[in-house]
């Protein structure tokens, strides 16, 4: 495996958030900033996956808050266009829980209940 798919291979794995945050920090540390290649596209389902494996006690409000701050705005990921504004809104929520308010089980319910209409 060449160093771009390497580094898109580390998109992927942070899109889908299969490993615990420091690990998934570590690894994309071992790239340049700027990613080149064809882009990893998140979806709605691995954001909602992300906050149904809080909501199921497998991660912490602050490891999933970690992750939203990880994937958003990371060079080499972009948002599913049809569910753009739906991801940025709700992972920004995610990410700053000092400006908007805690991440909370009841929270990631509501948003996962707010935006039922996008299939996942």
């Amino acid at each position: 495996m060449n160093d771009m798919e390497s580094h898109r291979s580390m998109l992927v794995r942070i899109a889908e958030f299969g490993e615990p945050v420091p690990v998934l920090q570590s690894g994309i540390r071992k790239f340049a900033p700027d990613f080149a290649g064809k882009p990893v596209v998140l979806e709605w389902s691995n954001v909602t996956s992300a906050m149904r494996r809080f909501i199921g006690g497998e991660v912490t409000s602050a490891e999933l808050t970690a992750w939203a701050e990880l994937v958003t705005g990371l060079s080499g990921i972009e948002y599913a266009s049809e569910e753009e504004g739906v991801i940025e809104d709700v992972l920004f929520r995610l990410s700053t829980p000092e400006i908007n308010q805690p991440v909370t089980v009841d929270l990631c319910a509501r948003l996962m209940g707010q935006h039922k209409s996008i299939a996942d």
